[in-house]
C-alpha cells in the first residue's frame, strides 16, 4: 500500500491545522481528538482547491461553482451530496502520513 508524508506531528500542533498540496491535491490536516484527520480538500464537483474558497461559519464554499461543505462534517451542504473524501492516517515517530489506496474512502 502506497503512502506519503504530508506533513509532521508538531506542524499540526502548532496550528490545529494545517493546508498541504501533495501530487497535485489539496489536503485538510488537523487534530481530533487524540489522533490525526485528513480530508482532500477538494471540490468534488472540479476538483477546486476549497482553501481558496470563502469560510464562514464553519461552512466553505468553492471558489468556482459555490458548492458548499461542512468543514467540521465533510458534509456537502449545497451541491451533489457527496462529502468530502477522508483519508486514512498512519504515524511513524514525527511523522503523518496518508494511504493513497484509501484516500477514496467517502466522509
Amino acid at each position: 500500500m502506497d503512502k506519503i508524508k504530508i506533513a509532521t506531528v508538531n506542524e499540526v500542533e502548532l496550528k490545529k491545522q494545517l493546508f498541504k498540496k501533495v501530487l497535485g491535491k489539496s489536503y485538510l490536516i488537523r487534530k481530533i481528538g487524540g489522533g490525526y484527520e485528513v480530508l482532500e480538500y477538494m471540490c468534488r464537483h472540479q476538483g477546486a482547491d476549497l482553501n481558496m474558497g470563502k469560510e464562514e461559519n464553519g461552512i466553505v464554499t468553492c471558489p468556482r461553482h459555490h458548492w458548499k461543505y461542512s468543514k467540521d462534517s465533510g458534509e456537502n451542504i449545497e451541491g451533489d451530496g457527496q462529502p468530502l473524501k477522508k483519508c486514512e492516517v498512519e504515524i511513524l515517530g514525527e511523522n503523518i502520513y496518508i494511504l493513497l489506496d484509501l484516500c477514496n474512502q467517502e466522509y
